[in-house]
């Protein structure tokens, strides 16, 4: 493995503008009544959040009662790149101190990343304020903007060393990103190419958005064109709405941030056993096991059979489900920009991995009740 200064001069180069939407001090119904109800991730500034945005340092954070002892789990990887799928990282357990003082130290080779975990992760989320009482003191949650308690799931503290890369993965939840030191690029890819992600569960096993593979993962450079970008400096909090799949870079040095997980869909629409905020809704669950049914029900067709039912079967299922309206208004939306415009209208065409998902359900769904006939 090259030395740590090796690997972060081949970074490739990053650009400083955004399409993503910016709004200063919104009143909490009017967020709720047009960002949060049209499903598009924003960035929110100006809210009173306290003076962490100017105070948390990693040597301020070791200073406060209860931080540096906290035994936190720790990725640790060589490589800046990190990749849930094929697991290029370990688990190493520390104090928090001691993270803190390595993220701060750019001789170290290594390169670190905290996604902070219940007090008993078998069994609960993180809730961060609980877990470091001292948090508080720095911090205030903008609440208000997610609702009633009941909505509240979990709040996550993440550190990480700088140009650390976060994998491309999805969440459930809807989140609230609140970056409070250093810079962050976050790109955001809309449900729309969601088909274009190859997705092993909530993760992408696209490891370089910047430069990927071409011939093993075609489809993801309509993913990465339809991609929203932005940089997160202190105090900018970033609605990301469920299901906008997110890959996050640490830029220049070390970044603090706490994220807030909160319910888009009822309570009961997800399911108990959920510490993370990761795994998919009740229905949709139920939705994928019957994909995956459906598959080797094709499977036992000739191919041109199975490329009929499956045509017929996706056109159906998206005028039924309203998935083309959905992306039309998706591409409307984010209109604010000539390049959001441009990205846009090109996801939009076309199905890829998405209809054939949609396909294989349908065709479930039409030979279930060919089935009761």
């Amino acid at each position: 493995m090259a030395p740590k200064s090796a690997v972060l001069a081949r970074q490739p180069a990053r650009t400083s503008g955004t399409n993503v939407r910016r709004v200063h001090r919104p009143l909490p119904a009017d967020f709720k009544n047009t960002i949060a109800a049209q499903r598009v991730p924003a960035v929110i500034s100006g809210l009173d959040i306290g003076q962490a945005p100017w105070t948390w340092t990693p040597s301020y954070l070791a200073s406060l009662d209860g931080v540096p002892e906290k035994l936190v789990s720790v990725h640790v990887s060589r490589d800046p790149k990190l990749d849930f799928v094929r697991k290029n990282f370990k688990y190493v357990v520390m104090p928090f101190g001691e993270l803190l003082a390595k993220v701060n130290d750019a001789s170290d080779d290594n390169f670190y990343y905290l996604r902070s975990i219940g007090e008993n992760p078998r069994k609960e989320p993180a809730h961060a304020l609980l877990q470091f009482p001292s948090f508080a003191r720095d911090l205030k949650l903008p609440s208000e903007f997610w609702g009633s308690e009941d909505n509240y799931f979990s709040a996550v503290v993440r550190v990480s060393s700088g140009d650390l890369q976060l994998w491309t993965h999805y969440d459930a939840m809807d989140n609230m990103l609140i970056q409070l030191h250093g810079e962050k690029r976050v790109l955001l890819f809309p449900p729309s190419v969601s088909g274009d992600l190859y997705l092993e569960g909530s993760s992408s096993v696209v490891r370089d958005v910047d430069d990927h593979d071409r011939e093993s993962f075609p489809r993801f450079a309509r993913a990465r064109k339809a991609a929203l970008e932005v940089i997160l400096q202190p105090g900018d909090v970033l609605y990301i709405p469920a299901l906008w799949a997110h890959h996050v870079t640490a830029l220049h040095g070390p970044s603090i941030a706490l994220n807030v997980f909160f319910r888009h869909l009822p309570t009961s629409g997800y399911p108990s056993k959920d510490l993370y905020g990761n795994a998919d809704p009740i229905a949709a669950a139920s939705a994928l096991k019957s994909i995956n049914s459906a598959i080797e029900s094709l499977k036992e067709l000739p191919l041109d059979y199975r490329v009929f039912y499956a045509g017929v079967a996706a056109a159906r299922l998206e005028s039924e489900l309203g998935v083309e309206s959905a992306r039309r208004a998706l591409a409307t939306v984010n209109d604010d920009t000539p390049k959001s415009r441009g990205m846009n209208s090109r996801a939009t065409k076309g199905t890829g991995v998405v209809g054939t998902v949609l396909s294989a359900l349908a065709c479930l769904l039409i030979t279930r009740r060919a089935s009761r006939k």
